[in-house]
């Protein structure tokens, strides 16, 4: 029962990292840009 469960997670996975991606990928866009920023102004 585990066993199977587990393979369906696995198959599920890489689905759900798309789509949780494709959600996020502004936002990650977003803080990259700002933790990019931030480290620039810290270096100068």
């Amino acid at each position: 029962m585990s066993s199977s469960l587990y393979s369906v997670v696995l198959k599920w996975c890489p689905v759900l990292q798309k789509h949780l991606m494709r959600r996020y990928d502004k936002k990650n866009e977003d803080m990259r840009k700002t933790l990019i920023l931030s480290h620039f102004h810290i270096g100068l």
